[in-house]
Parts: structure tokens; C-alpha cells; sequence
């Protein structure tokens, strides 16, 4: 998932989201989610990444995911807490 051509950093994307996709019940659905953040904050795609932390808070809330994706979110200059509505599974 380093950076390289940006072609790397695609293809980890699509393959992440196909496996969030297909198999919605799959044991590391947290991991997944954490990575499709980082992957999507490498991308440039900042409301991706958001998307995908706030997915990971709500549905995974007991993660060892969750600190280092409030970090994340922080980094990137979020800090408003939208609620978890919209973000359940």
C-alpha cells in the first residue's frame, strides 16, 4: 500500500472495497475499513476517508482500530462528531 505510481495505491483501494462489498460479514471488517481510510487519505480523497473512519467508530466501536483512526481524523482536520446514523451496517 506505499505510495509509489499511485497505480499501487488503486489497486489496494479497489481490492479493499470489494472485499467491504462481497463480504460484509468478514472477521477483520474493522481492519478493512481502517486501511480503506488510509488508502483514501493517501488518494487525496478526504470525504472517502471520512466515510470510512466514521464507519469503523459506529460499527466497531471496540476496534484496536478506533484510536488510531480518531488520530487519523484528527489529522486530517476533522473533529465534529456526526453521529452514527448514517453510518451503520
Amino acid at each position: 500500500m506505499n505510495n509509489g505510481n499511485g497505480h499501487r495505491l488503486a489497486g489496494a483501494a479497489s481490492r479493499l472495497q470489494n472485499i467491504a462489498e462481497r463480504y460484509r460479514r468478514f472477521s477483520k471488517m474493522d481492519e478493512v475499513l481502517f486501511r480503506l481510510m488510509v488508502v483514501s487519505v493517501a488518494r487525496e480523497k478526504q470525504d472517502e476517508a471520512v466515510r470510512y473512519g466514521w464507519e469503523l467508530i459506529c460499527n466497531y466501536p471496540l476496534s484496536e482500530y478506533v484510536p488510531k483512526t480518531f488520530e487519523r481524523l484528527n489529522e486530517i482536520g476533522v473533529s465534529s462528531w456526526q453521529g452514527c446514523e448514517d453510518f451503520k451496517r
